[in-house]
């Protein structure tokens, strides 16, 4: 499959989402110069689980705003780099879309309460180590991925990059245990948890796919020879869970494929004058909020891919 159906939502200079639907002839999504976002690369971004508010970590480390119910106007800084006192790198979002997480560069992990805009930690001593413990008497090595647990929202998982350890985070107490050590050391930078309870997250070349409860671990290559260099995971999507594939070498496809199977299908092209072309480049990061996914390319321009 591929796209069909190409829109784009009128905005002013620099604020555009483009609209592109899985299914029927071959159709490219193009974006124009404008874009939703300025200031350089986007780390990171997440939407809410209605789809409706968006948070981009921009350039200089501030999280943004930006409501697709009124796209006209421009992202704005939510919570700025200097409130927080470290640069922001990985979020994801309370499933009651109450509270934003992300790990941070000073080794902690932050809760931000989006109605009040109030930051604090939820773990982390601020030491680049690793040790498990309760809220600040814990420690994490480089944290540089994040997960809220889907089904219930209880627990976060959060992936340390210089130990390759994964650890889990009981929101209400703070106490932090590691679910496994030395799983992979180095270059990964998005986990999402699906609803079938398995943590995925991302290598240059293949995806990991861990049990948190049997610590047991899969790895696959999707594309031989590709750098892999964005999934997601439809947690919220009724029915059997997928999962979704941006490779930087084969530069213009995003591909799914039900978890189940591992079969992968090509399911929306993106012009590649927008995206990198080399292995740090594809996208800041993916998002599925049922029922689309959402991308920002190398431009920091937000496509919507309908289901």
């Amino acid at each position: 499959m591929s796209l069909k159906q190409v829109t784009t939502v009128a905005a002013p200079a620099n604020s555009r989402i483009f609209v592109a639907q899985i299914g029927g002839p071959v159709a490219a999504v193009v974006p124009a110069t404008p874009t939703i976002l300025t200031g350089g690369a986007k780390q990171n971004f997440i939407a809410d689980r209605n789809g409706r508010f968006f948070y981009f970590i921009d350039s200089s480390g501030n999280i943004l705003s930006w409501d697709a119910n009124n796209p006209a106007t421009l992202p704005s800084t939510f919570v700025s780099q200097a409130t927080i006192g470290a640069t922001p790198l990985f979020m994801d979002i309370s499933l009651d879309n109450t509270t934003i997480y992300f790990t941070a560069s000073d080794y902690r992990v932050y809760q931000l309460v989006i109605s009040t805009k109030v930051v604090s930690v939820l773990a982390g001593s601020g030491t680049n180590a690793h040790t498990n413990g309760t809220g600040t008497g814990a420690s994490f090595a480089a944290p540089t991925g994040i997960a809220v647990e889907p089904n219930n929202g209880l627990y976060l998982y959060v992936w340390n990059v210089t130990t390759g350890s994964v650890d889990k985070i009981v929101i209400a107490t703070g106490v932090v245990t590691t679910v496994r050590d030395s799983i992979q050391a180095a270059q990964v930078n998005q986990i999402f948890m699906g609803k079938d309870g398995n943590i995925f997250f991302i290598t240059f070349a293949d995806i990991i796919k861990l049990n948190p409860i049997s610590a047991v671990k899969f790895t696959w290559t999707p594309v031989s020879g590709h750098y892999v260099n964005g999934i997601s995971v439809d947690d919220d999507e009724p029915g059997p869970s997928c999962l979704y594939l941006a490779s930087s070498t084969d530069n213009t496809m995003i591909k799914r494929t039900k978890i189940s199977t591992s079969n992968w299908e090509q399911v929306a092209t993106l012009s590649s004058a927008y995206i990198a072309t080399s292995q740090s480049g594809f996208s800041a990061s993916m998002c599925y909020r049922h029922p689309a996914l959402y991308i920002v390319d190398y431009l920091g321009n937000l496509v919507k891919i309908a289901n």
